[in-house]
């Protein structure tokens, strides 16, 4: 708690304004030993470009990959509310915010829905402990369809795999057993513990639609 305090203070203080303000159009800050002096076009790919270049650095993510996300769950609007109750750029669940000691009034505030949204990422990529040879697209396959569906049911799936004797690291595989899922014969095995999944043509658009927009702003932050 006091550590993500603490950075947000950081960036508020990087910023020259409250974390609720709009940041610069320039800033400069040291890094890992070196300066960085970023000068954005606001219209690059979001204005919240700063706040997941800097959370991303902090927690060493690809800032694109965060803001791809982002649109895929939001198109970068920081009010919007989900019919199933996700807040915010990241659209991240009052539940996730309670784990964090945030306040429900504070999800909105996009500084703190991205640092949330890196949360949760974090915790998926520690629960899921890929090895070192697994491809970037099913590792980021993964970790989306957690972040989707929920981590509980990406571990049934994975658990499937195991016990029919397939890859659980591949991306094809998880996403079948997550489709399988629907069915009495595979979320009553005795393996599965999150039960029925109803989800998966969802959660393999929202895997796919974020992929895509990654590699876009990928491109278009190369020209």
């Amino acid at each position: 708690m006091i550590r993500k305090w603490a950075i947000l203070l950081g960036v508020a203080i990087l910023y020259g304004a409250t974390v609720n303000a709009e940041p610069p159009k320039r800033f400069s800050r040291h890094f890992s030993g070196h300066r960085a002096l970023w000068s954005l076009n606001w219209d690059l790919i979001s204005p919240y470009d700063p706040i997941f270049r800097h959370v991303g650095e902090l927690h060493d993510y690809d800032w694109r990959f965060l803001a791809a996300i982002s649109y895929a769950e939001s198109r970068f609007d920081p009010q919007i509310v989900s019919g199933a109750g996700a807040v915010g750029l990241m659209q991240v669940m009052p539940s996730s915010a309670e784990r964090y000691g945030i306040h429900p009034e504070d999800v909105t505030d996009p500084l703190t829905n991205v640092w949330l949204g890196v949360c949760v990422l974090d915790n998926i990529f520690e629960t899921l402990r890929f090895p070192h040879w697994i491809s970037e697209r099913d590792r980021l396959s993964i970790v989306l369809a957690s972040y989707n569906s929920g981590i509980g049911h990406v571990l049934d799936a994975r658990r499937l795999a195991v016990k029919y004797g397939e890859n659980y690291n591949s991306w094809a595989v998880v996403s079948k057993y997550l489709e399988l899922l629907a069915y009495p014969l595979y979320f009553t095995d005795e393996v599965v513990v999150a039960g029925s999944f109803q989800g998966a043509a969802e959660t393999r658009t929202f895997a796919r639609r974020v992929l895509l927009a990654y590699d876009r702003f990928g491109r278009l932050t190369q020209m």
